[in-house]
């Protein structure tokens, strides 16, 4: 079911999905105190790149071994941002994608609200890769409380097929395999983010 909600507060930062990051020679920072590999199913995913845009917000990007940020088939991503609660965000990220159907024929969703304040946005998107090709990208955010401050922290599952005939395959019985991609996900053994580390 979709959440509905009344007044709500944009985000000014949102995660982003799609988008094709260039690659880094330096090594990431653990701004996070998560080095990682971290599981996720029968996958390990070892930090590949972090990110500190702005104070408060801190974020994470886990490949398994071989694949690259250019061009990977599976991402797992971990976020904190301070301040804002795990439904808040949520909705603004709801809000995004709403926007988003209107040039996006893939674009769909489904938000869960589950137990301890935690909410589950699953979504679907396209977008056109840096050489034309077409990618099909499938996100599960698992949204939780940060500390006693108010704040969320984000555990995601990303999966990303490019390309005609491999996009028929990933999309093909993915209603059905995305329920083991949650349970994958809810029980994966991605601690709790520390205190990050000063700017």
């Amino acid at each position: 079911m979709r959440i509905e909600g009344g007044t709500m507060r944009w985000i000014a930062v949102l995660w982003l999905s799609l988008c094709l990051l260039p690659a880094f020679a330096e090594p990431p920072r653990d701004y996070l105190a998560l080095p990682g590999p971290y599981s996720v199913g029968t996958e390990a995913f070892h930090l590949a790149w972090s990110s500190h845009p702005q104070p408060g917000y801190y974020k994470h990007e886990y490949l398994p071994r071989g694949q690259s940020l250019e061009r990977f088939e599976r991402m797992l991503i971990v976020e904190t941002l301070a301040s804002a609660a795990p439904r808040d965000v949520a909705l603004a990220k709801a809000r995004e994608l709403d926007a988003r159907q209107a040039t996006d024929p893939v674009a769909r969703y489904e938000v869960l609200e589950g137990p301890d304040g935690e909410i589950l946005l699953d979504f679907l998107l396209s977008a056109p890769g840096a050489d034309g090709e077409t990618i099909v990208e499938w996100n599960l955010y698992r949204f939780r409380p940060l500390g006693a401050q108010g704040g969320t922290w984000l555990v995601a599952d990303v999966r990303r097929a490019y390309g005609d005939a491999p996009i028929r395959a990933f999309l093909g019985g993915l209603a059905e395999r995305r329920r083991g991609y949650a349970a994958d996900l809810l029980a994966a053994d991605v601690p709790a983010p520390e205190q990050p580390t000063a700017d």
